[in-house]
């Protein structure tokens, strides 16, 4: 049985840990941006066109999402662990077989499931708009029906673009490009009059723009690191790389459907079983909750490979002392947060108008499930990195279960909270069980030195306080700003106070920007010379193993150790290369 030791991690941020810290920053900067710009989208929704079209217009992106995530038939997180472990362990030049291999199945079912929406648009129709006028129905259904396989190709090609180590195409097209683009089309949707229409239109458009992006970007990545040698498709081995492929990438897909239906069935739902209005509230609500997980997903984009090469390598202890430096991160980001909405949850929803106040218990109970959705940090990441995709399908598929069974129960009696606590026992079930199976299969411990400090830390400066001003003033405008003014003070001071035992001492030099230093002897030119570090937005492997430190030319010191990726310390470093400093 697994032991964990957090008491003798050091306290100070481990090299990958580093990595994964500068990254998350800069991950979550960019994404903070873009999920204030989708907020801003769906208070736009709200307050434009009011519960009943809003439940309608989600309803539709719901079914969207479901069908574009699920008929990515899990290639996208097949190609992310691929690539990274060719990148870490060898086999770059199957990369280009890998993409095909990937690709095709996912069009051409994507392709067969957008017919099929097509032909079935009049029973969806009347299962799930059953207010709107049915002609009107079908033809929104055909429009959302065009753009998903688009969309499934496009998850699968930013995903492979951070399998080579790039985060910005997905900062760029998912966190920033799209919502920019869909906010201001809608925007002139509206204004023109078009009303569901032109919203509907404003949000697929930009799907189509982001696939185009996506495919001339993996395909540059291709060009420059993938060896000309690896184009030919031999038929020896093409077969046995294929079912490998599938053989990951299959089950993750199955598990990536359940796991998105879990976080979207309930708006198709609420709308089926009570109205479209109650869908309008409780579409609003629940994408409140999911705001601060901008935070969490900014740390997936960053951890994934690094966890992929350190798990590859059997660095078992390395990876969780990466991801548990990269859960507490989460947490001190997005706690305080989740705390002021359970405290004052009329307040907050009436950003979307006096009709929304109705889903304020909806909120209270969606923002504590939430906290326990951010404390287990990105364990299904783990999971699949370390090659347990089954588990994950699992997982996912007793989630699912509760999720429907408590909808059905729970809607026809106590309306959209019913949704609430079904998604609420699915987010706990999902990831205690993951949380549990990465600690006892992959030796990976999921809580780490500081985990009870920050629970303390949040749960005081936010929680407590909070609680204390609510009962004092009531829940109104002001006393919302007093308890995060009180609360922000306090939690920067004791945060700074335990950044010790907290791991972050090191946190702000791993914000600097990174310069390495090679020797003379490595046959690069003067003594002492910097060469480069991590290109922007990238992730290189975490740290060299002995195998590759066998490839370093002799005398190569690295002032930031950890920071080149494992490819590019295997190459001889070029005569005469100037001293540069490049700030990522």
């Amino acid at each position: 049985m697994p032991v964990m030791h957090p008491d003798r991690q050091p306290s100070s941020l481990t090299p990958e840990a580093g990595l994964v810290a500068r990254g998350s920053v800069i991950n979550v900067g960019a994404m903070t941006l873009g999920a204030v710009l989708g907020f801003g989208l769906t208070v736009l929704a709200s307050r434009w066109l009011q519960p009943k079209q809003t439940g309608e217009f989600f309803e539709l992106i719901a079914l969207f999402t479901i069908l574009s995530n699920s008929l990515a038939l899990g290639a996208d997180t097949g190609l992310t662990r691929w690539i990274s472990r060719a990148r870490a362990i060898g086999g770059i030049q199957e990369v280009r077989r890998i993409v095909l291999v990937s690709l095709v199945p996912v069009a051409a079912v994507g392709a067969a499931a957008a017919a099929a929406v097509w032909l079935s648009a009049r029973v969806l129709a009347g299962i799930f708009l059953h207010g709107m006028n049915p002609a009107q129905a079908m033809s929104e259904f055909r429009l959302i029906a065009i753009f998903v396989p688009l969309g499934a190709l496009s998850m699968c090609l930013i995903a492979g673009a951070r399998g080579f180590g790039r985060m910005w195409p997905y900062l760029g097209i998912e966190g920033l490009g799209k919502p920019v683009l869909r906010i201001g089309l809608i925007v002139l949707a509206l204004l023109a009059g078009w009303s569901l229409r032109g919203a509907l239109l404003g949000w697929t458009i930009p799907v189509a723009i982001g696939a185009v992006a996506s495919w001339l970007i993996v395909a540059r990545l291709i060009r420059k690191e993938v060896p000309a040698a690896g184009r030919m498709l031999a038929s020896a081995g093409r077969g046995r790389l294929a079912a490998g492929f599938w053989r990951f990438a299959a089950p993750r897909g199955l598990a990536g459907i359940f796991q998105v239906t879990v976080l979207w069935l309930d708006i198709l739902l609420v709308g089926a079983i009570l109205t479209s209005y109650d869908a309008g509230v409780y579409a609003a609500v629940s994408r409140l909750a999911m705001i601060g997980t901008f935070a969490l997903e900014g740390t997936r984009l960053a951890i994934a490979p690094q966890l992929s090469g350190l798990l590859a390598r059997r660095e078992n202890s390395r990876a969780a002392a990466l991801y548990q430096s990269a859960t507490r991160l989460l947490m001190l980001a997005s706690w305080p947060l989740y705390l002021m909405f359970a405290i004052f949850p009329t307040v907050v929803l009436r950003i979307f108008g006096a009709h929304y106040a109705s889903g304020a218990i909806s909120l209270v109970i969606l923002s504590l499930a939430m906290l326990v959705n951010t404390g287990t940090g990105n364990v299904t990441v783990v999971l699949l990195m370390g090659g347990k995709s089954s588990l994950n399908v699992f997982n996912t598929v007793i989630a699912l279960g509760i999720n429907i069974g408590l909808n059905f129960l729970l809607l026809p009696r106590i309306g959209i909270a019913g949704a609430a606590i079904a998604w609420a026992a699915s987010i706990l079930v999902d990831n205690v069980l993951a949380a549990f199976e990465v600690w006892w299969v992959l030796d990976v411990a999921p809580l780490g030195r500081g985990y009870g400090l920050v629970v303390a830390v949040a749960g005081g400066c936010f929680g407590l306080v909070g609680l204390g001003v609510r009962k004092l003033a009531g829940q109104t405008l002001p006393a919302l700003g007093l308890a995060v003014a009180i609360g922000l003070v306090a939690y920067v001071l004791v945060v700074y106070a335990g950044r010790g035992r907290l791991q972050l001492t090191g946190f702000y030099a791993a914000m600097r920007p990174r310069r390495q230093v090679v020797s003379s002897s490595a046959g690069a030119g003067r003594p002492g010379q910097v060469r480069p570090g991590a290109g922007r937005h990238r992730a290189p492997a975490a740290s060299r193993t002995k195998a590759v430190q066998q490839h370093q030319p002799a005398g190569a010191t690295l002032v930031t150790g950890g920071q080149q990726a494992a490819r590019g310390a295997q190459r001889a470093h070029p005569p005469g290369s100037r001293a540069v400093r490049r700030s990522t």
